[in-house]
Formats: C-alpha cells, sequence, structure tokens
C-alpha cells in the first residue's frame, strides 16, 4: 500500500512500476484529493487513515506493508495507531511533522531549498497538482499537520517501521528522523546518498528494492544506503499478500 503526499497519487507511478514486479500494490487517492473532494476541504489526519484502513481491508488481504511519503507518513502513523492490526510494517518515506520547521512558512523555505535537487519533470508536475488544488489547500494540509503532530503518536507505533530520507532533504531533516526513531520501538533509518524529497520518483529502484527487503523481513542495515541495492530479497515474484501465490494482476 501506497499513501501519496501533499499532491495526488500521480508522481508514484514509478514507484508502483517497479514494487509491481514483485507484489500486488494498491495506491488509494487521499479523502480530499478526488475531483469531486476538492471542494469540501481538507479532511483530518483521522479521517485519512480510516479510509486507508478501509482500501486494506477491501483489497482482502488480513495485514499488509503501508509505505507513506511525505505528509503521507503522517497518514500512516495515524493508521498504525488507530488500526494496528492491519500494518504489519510501515515505511516512512522523507516523513514531514518535524516541529523545527516553524509553521508553514518555514515548510515552504525548506520545501524551495529542497527543490532545487529536484528534477525538472518532478518539479512541473508539482506546479502543475499546486494549480488544480490551489494554495489554500496546500496551507490548511500544513496548518493541519501542526495542529496534529505526529510527534506525539510516534511511541503508538508498535510496528516494525523503516524511516528513509534522501540525504539532500530539507524537509525531513537527518535530525527529524534521527528523533523519530528514538520514538518508535523498531527502527531502522537509511539515507540514500544524492537524493533529495522525492525519491519514490527519483530513485524508484533503489527505494522500491529497499522496502521490499524490509517488507520480507530481510535485515536492513541502517545508516547510508548504497546507490544501487542488492534485487534479491527473498520474495517469490507473483506472490500475493497474505501467502497467497498467483499472477501480478
Amino acid at each position: 500500500m501506497l499513501v501519496h503526499g501533499i499532491i495526488s497519487s500521480r508522481y508514484l507511478l514509478p514507484m508502483v512500476r517497479e514494487l509491481a514486479r514483485s507484489t500486488r500494490v494498491l495506491v488509494p487517492a487521499l479523502p480530499g484529493y478526488g475531483p469531486r473532494d476538492r471542494v469540501k476541504g481538507t479532511p483530518d489526519l483521522a479521517t485519512q487513515a480510516d479510509a486507508v484502513a478501509a482500501a486494506i481491508v477491501e483489497w482482502g488481504v488480513p495485514t499488509t506493508t503501508v509505505v507513506g511519503h511525505s505528509i503521507g507518513a503522517e497518514v500512516v502513523v495515524e493508521l498504525a495507531r488507530r488500526h494496528p492490526s492491519l500494518v504489519e510494517r510501515a515505511v516512512l518515506v522523507g516523513p514531514t511533522g518535524d516541529p523545527h520547521a516553524a509553521g508553514v512558512f518555514g515548510v515552504w523555505t525548506r520545501w524551495m531549498a529542497t527543490a532545487v535537487h529536484e528534477p525538472l519533470s518532478f518539479n512541473l508536475l508539482t506546479v502543475a497538482e499546486f494549480a488544480s488544488l490551489g494554495p489554500r489547500r496546500m496551507i490548511d494540509v500544513v496548518r493541519r499537520s501542526f495542529a496534529d503532530p505526529i510527534e506525539a503518536k510516534l511511541s503508538e507505533v508498535r510496528c516494525p517501521t523503516l524511516l528513509v530520507r534522501g540525504a539532500r532533504d530539507r524537509v525531513a531533516p537527518q535530525a527529524w528522523l534521527d528523533r523519530m526513531a528514538s520514538q518508535i520501538a523498531d527502527t531502522v533509518t537509511v539515507t540514500l546518498a544524492d537524493s533529495a524529497h522525492t525519491i519514490v520518483y527519483t530513485e524508484s529502484k533503489e527505494l522500491a528494492d529497499l522496502v521490499i527487503r524490509f517488507a520480507s523481513g530481510t535485515e536492513v542495515a541502517s545508516g547510508l544506503g548504497p546507490q544501487g541495492l542488492d534485487a534479491e530479497v527473498g520474495v517469490v515474484p507473483g506472490q500475493e499478500p497474505g501467502g497467497r501465490r498467483g499472477p501480478v494482476p
């Protein structure tokens, strides 16, 4: 299960393609991001987490690995604490919610400092998404993050958790991930060199390999991750979540 960030899930397609080589992948649209939802305001994290939980149940698997990127990582934390039986493992990629970001302006400053390290294709996609969703929605999402702080919930995350960031990511600095890791009981932190915030888009192969290793129970070492990870991870291609085997749909 992949949970998108502040823009719609289109930018997750490279990651979906890589993961689909080994497993089934579900990418739900969070409440508030569908064409009919955009005029209804910004749902809170609990509403979004409950929607993801409902999608997992409808998917027909008893439990799964859930990957959240950016603000989507905050949704995954809420999901893990509200519906722990559905989340076997959690992967938080470039997680937002650092209280040291100093509000909406601070987050925007961090994002602009990081954007210079992102590819032009992604920045153009982001501009188009922002124009579609509108600046008020973007500001509301960031304000919601500070009003419902993720840090207060981290100790309630009981599943094994992988924290991943790019070395050039100013949105999710290393100090923030270290603080998160100190509050989650079972955590591994990995930094991908020469990457920024949107590693789900720019480093999809490396990140997908890392996620598959983690989801399969293969040990993942903390620290600086290599540019290319071992693809032999003990996952049977075509094996569906829950132990059922068959072709990947």
